[in-house]
């Protein structure tokens, strides 16, 4: 039965009549709440209020479990222990406040849970998490004008003290966290570590962008997860997922939907990876809009959509649509690395079955990439009706064959330094689909909009350019085997469609494009062959 929540009108008596009445779970309902000032809790914001607060929940679990309800007031607390069937609900006007001291926090985290079943946190309310308290900065900043485009706003900060994880469930079943506002972590802010089934619904958090760790919602080794309508701003991370190789859900993240939010950060809009070591299987996100309000590079959003696998593990069956970006630095980051963390040998893993379809992306700076390691290629990814503006404006700085592989490395967007294209560079990558790509850059840009080396048993159909590379040829392959090239346009005057580089190249088709505006089709690099490419139509 649906049920209508407003801000205003409530008492005691309605919401007891609200807890004894919802349907909670096929075959029960929850019992009465809870409320915390009958325990003792001042709601003050000055007086400690932990012991009254983890009485409440202690007697709700003790009575059959149910809601412990925080009218207003501002409740200073440290460490907090959800038990089972145990529900916080925060009122309108009503503040959990993190303690400012260390010594409060009796298990590093604010609130937490250990295999508990039936949980949860529901607003209105709202929790502050007060992470300035725990936060230094450098005396001196150590980016650099010509760093600024790689850096990130929390690397000038770091933590004197870490109280843990704002809210930290682990090995839990059936959560719910909806309509809550949470602010200033001081650290992860909602982490989900080896459970299973979970709601994240209608939650606001707000992170400031220089606050160091500071991820939106960590979903590490857990399985069926819904997470719906959420606003996240966030220092590192909006909306991440991990796959453990030690503790508490060392698992495979199976079943996650993210849907219908707005993402901001300082590191990656959402992200799997990086700890990759078992990997993600069955994810879709989808509705969404990542944006940076900021101007500043070391404020913005690395990448908007980024997808990892550099532990070993598997990345398969994904979904990405229907999403609006606005200054990310980098729309799409697609890596196949070997970090081999938790390996006692490093062994790259696998990425297969992706599709990444309708995305608009506007004001990047860092281009969008697909790459895998020598031996290893990424397989089975479509890019599907995308549009990528970029500011453009960059020089040729390096060459395709001078990208350094660093198969090891920690994986970024910016990983490579400036690559040798400005739209889409592809490396090491098989059975890949880009159907209707739209590349537009806002200055002229003297590298090639896409770059494929070593790239095999793939399709480029319905590329259109915006804009021309000035100096290069717009599309540039290397090494490439078994392309088809098919619908091409352009708006804009084209000197050179295409170029081939490579010994190994071989069996490149063009077939069904219009190049009225290109002056010469394609060139062959000395080293490539006179029948590497073939015009079909």
């Amino acid at each position: 039965m649906p049920f209508l929540f407003t801000r205003r009108g409530w008492t005691a008596s309605l919401l007891i009549c609200f807890v004894a009445t919802t349907s909670y779970a096929a075959g029960e309902t929850t019992p009465a709440s809870a409320n915390v000032r009958a325990y003792g809790a001042s709601g003050d914001g000055e007086r400690l209020d932990t012991e009254a607060l983890q009485r409440a929940i202690d007697a709700r679990h003790d009575a059959g479990g149910g809601f412990v309800w925080l009218p207003a007031g501002s409740y200073l607390t440290g460490s907090l222990v959800l038990r089972d069937g145990v529900h916080l609900y925060l009122e309108a006007g009503a503040t959990i406040l993190a303690s400012a001291d260390i010594a409060d926090y009796a298990s590093r985290n604010l609130i937490s849970a250990d295999g508990a079943k039936d949980i949860g946190i529901r607003g209105p309310g709202r929790i502050d998490g007060q992470g300035e308290a725990f936060w230094a900065t450098y005396e001196r900043s150590r980016m650099t004008e010509e760093t600024r485009w790689r850096w990130h706003a929390g690397w000038d900060w770091y933590r004197e003290e870490n109280p843990g994880h704002l809210i930290r469930f682990t090995n839990c079943e059936h959560i719910q966290i909806k309509d809550i506002t949470i602010t200033r972590s001081p650290s992860w802010t909602l982490h989900l570590r080896g459970c299973d089934g979970a709601l994240i619904s209608g939650v606001t958090i707000r992170n400031p962008l220089h606050g160091p760790n500071t991820d939106g919602i960590d979903i590490v080794g857990s399985s069926n997860v819904r997470i719906d309508s959420c606003h996240v701003e966030a220092g590192d991370d909006a909306i991440v997922l991990k796959s453990m190789g030690e503790g508490p859900g060392k698992a495979m993240v199976e079943n996650v939907t993210v849907t219908n939010c707005v993402l901001a950060s300082a590191a990656n809009g959402f992200k799997l990876g990086t700890e990759s070591h078992l990997g993600f299987r069955n994810i879709t996100f989808s509705n969404s809009v990542i944006y940076s309000a900021a101007d500043e590079y070391e404020k913005r959003t690395i990448a908007g959509v980024a997808l990892e696998v550099v532990d070993g593990g598997v990345l398969e069956n994904v979904s990405v649509s229907n999403i609006v970006m606005h200054n990310v630095r980098a729309p799409l980051f697609i890596r196949l690395g070997n970090r081999g963390r938790w390996r006692d040998e490093p062994v790259p893993g696998t990425v297969r079955n992706v599709l990444v379809s309708n995305i608009v992306a506007t004001g990047s700076i860092i281009t969008s990439s697909v790459t895998g390691v020598p031996g290893y290629p990424v397989a089975g990814v479509t890019l599907r009706n995308l549009r990528f503006v970029m500011d453009g404006g960059q020089p040729q700085r390096v060459k395709a064959a001078d990208v350094p592989e660093l198969a090891g490395a920690y994986p970024e967007a910016f990983m490579f330094g400036h690559l040798p294209a400005w739209g889409l560079y592809a490396r090491h990558v098989t059975d890949m689909v880009v159907d209707g790509l739209d590349l537009l850059a806002s200055e002229a840009d003297a590298r090639p909009a896409i770059i494929l080396d070593r790239v095999a048993d793939s399709v480029l159909r319905n590329l259109r350019a915006g804009s021309a590379s000035t100096e290069q040829s717009w599309l540039e392959t290397h090494n490439c085997k078994a392309l088809l090239v098919q619908g091409f346009t352009s708006r804009a005057a084209i000197p050179v469609f295409l170029g081939v580089h490579g010994a190994d190249s071989n069996d490149i088709m063009l077939q069904y494009n219009d190049f009225r505006n290109v002056d010469t089709v394609f060139h062959l690099g000395e080293d490539a062959k006179d029948e590497a490419v073939n015009e079909g139509g």
